[in-house]
């Protein structure tokens, strides 16, 4: 299984990772998908009722089980990529593109 602190060099260097998506906002379905060697879990705030209590609980069991944590979020909003990087997030998805995502990205950078 990938160390969860490669996963940033594993993307830069192309190689292939294997992860899956978290819907539901229960750390046991993380554990589940652990057994299958997973080495990344998607947390998705963009289409669930996940809130931000349950996506640092859903973290720091992805993280637990050595997978890295990815949160996908639902809009360039400073407010929500900080406290999804507070919560201690290996990283961000952003579901669009454009000067949104460039604009997401800029404020990430700002605060890490």
């Amino acid at each position: 299984m990938l160390h969860r602190n490669n996963f940033k060099n594993s993307i830069k260097n192309r190689k292939l990772i294997v992860g899956s998506w978290v819907t539901i906002g229960e750390p046991s379905i993380i554990e589940i998908l652990s057994t299958a060697d997973f080495e990344w879990i998607g947390i998705d705030l963009e289409h669930t009722a996940i809130d931000f209590v349950i996506t640092k609980n859903l973290i720091s069991t992805a993280q637990g089980l050595n997978m890295s944590a990815i949160v996908r979020v639902g809009k360039n909003d400073e407010l929500i990529i900080k406290r999804v990087m507070d919560s201690g997030a290996d990283g961000t998805d952003f579901s669009f593109l454009g000067d949104i995502a460039r604009n997401g990205m800029k404020t990430i950078k700002a605060n890490i």
